[in-house]
C-alpha cells in the first residue's frame, strides 16, 4: 500500500489595491487659457471612473498651499496640471480632455500599494470630519510619505472641486498588511452647499518624484 500524505496550507492573500488618478490644477482668474484647464479636469472626472479631482486656486477663493504645491512641483505657468504628483501637463487653449486622459490612462492600471476608504459626515460640534480607513496591500518604500486631508467645493461648473481646506501629517505605515484609521476636522464656511463639498485623503512622498501613491 502507498500512504498518501495530503498537506493543507493556508495562505493569506493581500490583493492589489486600485489605484485613483489625482489631478491637480494650478490655476488663476486672470489667465484666458485656465478655464481650459478646469473644463478638461471636470470632463475626466465626469467620464472616468477612478479620478480625484482638485483645483488649486491661486486668487479669488485662494486654496490652502497653492504657493507650497505649485513650488514642489516647479510650477512656472499656468495652467499646470500635475498627474500623480508626478507628471505634468502645462498649458491651454484648446479642449485638455484628450490630453489628461492620456495621461489617466498611462497610471490608473498601476498597482497602488494601500487603499484608503474616506467617509465624511458633521460631527457633534457642527465640524466636518473626515475618517480615512487605510489598508496596505504592499511595501512603501519612499520618505518623507505624508496624509493629507482635503475639502473641496463645486461652487460653479468651472470650479468644480476647489480646494478650500488641507492639513497634513508624516504618514509612518509602510509595510503590507498594516492598517489603521485617521481623522481630521475642518471648521465649514457658512456659504458652502454641502452637498458640494467633498472630503479627499491622499498618501504621497514630499521627496524625490513626489508620487501620490493613492486617493480616496
Amino acid at each position: 500500500k502507498k500512504l498518501l500524505t495530503m498537506l493543507l496550507f493556508a495562505v493569506s492573500f493581500i490583493y492589489a489595491s486600485q489605484t485613483w488618478v489625482v489631478g491637480e490644477v494650478f490655476t488663476e482668474s486672470w489667465w484666458s487659457y485656465c478655464p481650459d484647464a478646469r473644463a478638461g479636469i471636470k470632463a475626466l472626472a465626469d467620464n472616468q471612473e477612478f479620478v480625484v479631482p482638485l483645483i488649486f486656486e491661486g486668487d479669488q477663493n485662494t486654496s490652502p498651499q497653492y504657493t507650497q504645491r505649485s513650488q514642489m512641483y516647479s510650477v512656472s505657468g499656468i495652467p499646470h496640471v500635475q498627474f500623480a504628483g508626478t507628471n505634468p501637463v502645462v498649458g491651454g487653449g484648446t479642449d485638455m480632455y484628450p490630453y489628461y486622459l492620456s495621461e489617466y490612462e498611462q497610471i490608473v492600471g498601476e498597482d497602488a500599494p494601500l487603499s484608503i476608504g474616506v467617509t465624511m459626515n458633521v460631527n457633534e460640534a457642527g465640524l466636518l470630519e473626515i475618517e480615512a480607513d487605510i489598508d496596505l496591500s504592499a511595501n512603501i518604500t519612499t520618505n518623507n510619505n505624508k496624509l493629507q486631508f482635503m475639502i473641496t467645493n463645486y461652487y460653479s461648473d468651472s470650479y468644480s472641486c476647489s480646494v478650500q481646506r488641507y492639513a497634513e501629517y508624516d504618514f509612518a505605515l509602510n509595510s503590507a498588511g498594516q492598517s489603521e484609521t485617521f481623522t481630521q476636522t475642518f471648521d465649514i464656511d457658512g456659504q458652502w452647499d454641502l452637498a458640494s463639498v467633498k472630503g479627499i485623503v491622499l498618501v504621497q512622498t514630499f521627496s524625490g518624484d513626489h508620487k501620490i501613491h493613492n486617493a480616496g
